[in-house]
């Protein structure tokens, strides 16, 4: 029982070797799939991995639907354990984390009176939801560590990944969000829509295909003005903002880039404005120079750059 209750350094080692294995697989469905992969990962047959949510917890009493088809019945059932998860990890939080533990706790009010065929049909709701608590299991995981397992996990990480899981996602739940409110009216509104994601899924691709690494959340990319973070070769992480709009119109929308990444103490920016229609190879040519500029530009920096306009 004591070893039930106490697991060896190993053991707490494997275990979140696993877990970075499972967000690295949602980071990769996330690539593949974009907002669709909600139906990978809630409901069907393919949302398996919720199952065993919370058994060590015992209590939260099992959901049951008895009408619409057998599939509309099993997303009903994840959304619900989905909420039962934001409580459960608010729990286990408060006593390691409690600034983890208040912004789960904060998520688990948003959503708490929303009905779960409600939040069902809100895809981004869902998949934002989704990408918390992979990041907070990790995170609570990391914390059963000691230093030096601690740190064997970080090296197994990309750079990007690495500057995510323990600079970026830290910084966050420890400190006030002032876009917080905002976002989340406009996602449970359904006014925020992934427009951008084929561009940013062909940049992820081609950057970790030419020897790079890249990390994409909703946190970074609606808090934090960041579409995206690149690591070139020299593994120096860069905070990417993509824009349409022309350089010469888009001022207050770098000065206010600057600003946020200022606050989050990013200390390494890139604003990048673009024609997609006046630039050949469009995404092999904007991933090729991001991952030059993020092996080349200083340690401190929130650098412009315009391309085909």
């Amino acid at each position: 029982m004591d070893a039930e209750r106490n697991p060896s350094k190993e053991e707490r080692f494997k275990k979140v070797l696993e877990s970075l294995e499972d967000a690295q697989l949602y980071e990769r469905d996330r690539m593949i799939w974009g907002v669709n992969r909600v139906h990978r990962h809630v409901g069907g047959v393919d949302g398996d991995w919720l199952e065993k949510w919370g058994e060590d917890e015992g209590d939260e009493e099992p959901v049951r639907y008895s009408e619409g088809s057998s599939e509309e019945r099993e997303q009903l059932v994840r959304a619900e354990e989905i909420k039962n998860e934001l409580k459960r990890l608010s729990r286990l939080a408060a006593s390691v984390e409690p600034g983890l533990a208040n912004r789960l706790e904060e998520m688990s009010r948003w959503v708490k009176d929303k009905k779960p065929g409600l939040l069902v049909r809100k895809k981004t709701v869902l998949l934002f939801l989704l990408e918390l608590i992979e990041d907070a299991r990790f995170w609570l995981d990391i914390k059963a560590l000691t230093p030096e397992t601690r740190q064997a996990v970080f090296d197994r990480m990309t750079p990007s990944q690495r500057y995510w899981h323990g600079y970026l996602f830290p910084k966050w739940f420890n400190e006030p969000d002032p876009k917080l409110s905002i976002w989340k009216q406009k996602m449970m509104a359904g006014d925020f829509r992934e427009e951008d994601y084929p561009l940013i899924k062909l940049l992820l691709y081609h950057a970790q295909k030419s020897g790079g690494s890249a990390v994409r959340r909703y946190i970074i990319d609606l808090s934090m003005a960041t579409d995206l973070v690149v690591s070139g070769h020299l593994g120096v992480p860069l905070c990417v903002q993509l824009t349409t709009i022309a350089s010469d119109l888009a001022i207050d929308k770098k000065q206010a880039w600057e600003v946020t990444l200022r606050y989050w103490g990013i200390e390494r920016g890139l604003f990048v404005s673009f024609n997609p229609g006046n630039q050949p190879d469009i995404v092999g040519f904007l991933a090729d120079e991001i991952l030059r500029q993020s092996d080349e530009l200083p340690s401190v920096c929130y650098n412009e750059w315009s391309v085909g306009q």
